[in-house]
């Protein structure tokens, strides 16, 4: 009897450990979203001030990218000026 009244208070333990990673988790991408909302804006902004190796860094930090990828990025948000 006392197995199992253990067992289920591991697994009600477990789930809230669960639950609040999750939520822990969920506010994580939520940040992470509002910050690649204003990555294109702030990208421009480096553009217009003529620091276009800023911008690839930028674009480089926030995504994780690859040099060409960040370039290729870069680059097209330059010709859309």
């Amino acid at each position: 009897m006392f197995n199992f009244i253990g067992f289920c208070v591991g697994r009600m333990v477990s789930s809230l450990k669960s639950g609040y990673q999750d939520g822990l988790n969920h506010a994580a991408i939520l940040e992470a979203k509002n910050k690649l909302a204003n990555l294109d804006s702030d990208i421009i902004n480096l553009l217009r001030d003529g620091k276009k190796f800023q911008a690839v860094k930028l674009h480089r930090e926030m995504t994780g990218s690859s040099i060409k990828v960040a370039l290729d990025h870069v680059t097209q948000l330059q010709a859309s000026l």
